[in-house]
């Protein structure tokens, strides 16, 4: 059996070697973006949830932030709610920064809840407790304006 580069001039082998290896390294890393899914696989949309309690973590990360906060339920026991936020580019493009909220702030959070049933929500927007209203793009703040 002959190898391969017996048929074929070595300029011919080594553009087809780095065709196929260019191919396989676009491929590679397009996985990343096909694994990422939108909201609406994991939250339901037709529902909208608020929610009034404390922050115990606001964690500032890409690819997305997130605020964790604990709600009394009608019962009087304490749930600790979590929602995830945008990219820190899109909150700070939204007026958001990594000092907006700290462990023991007083919010009133709306989202829409997760479909698993978890207390966890994608947060549509954040009223603090001097009244401002944070929005988690700017779809959000625009309908807010109307």
């Amino acid at each position: 059996m002959q190898h391969i580069t017996s048929f074929i001039d070595h300029a011919a082998y080594s553009r087809l070697r780095f065709a196929f290896l260019s191919l396989l390294a676009a491929l590679m890393l397009a996985i990343p973006v096909l694994a990422h899914h939108g909201t609406a696989a994991s939250y339901d949309a037709d529902k909208t949830v608020t929610l009034k309690g404390t922050v115990t973590q606001f964690v500032w990360a890409n690819p997305h932030s997130q605020l964790h906060w604990d709600v009394k339920d009608a019962d009087g026991k304490v749930v600790n709610w979590g929602g995830e936020l945008h990219s820190i580019a899109q909150l700070i493009a939204n007026g958001w920064n990594k000092n907006l909220l700290k462990p023991g702030d007083e919010v009133t959070v709306s989202g829409h809840p997760s479909k698993a049933g978890s207390p966890y929500m994608v947060v549509i927007s954040l009223k603090t407790a001097d009244g401002k209203e944070y929005y988690r793009d700017a779809a959000g703040a625009e309908k807010a304006d109307k």
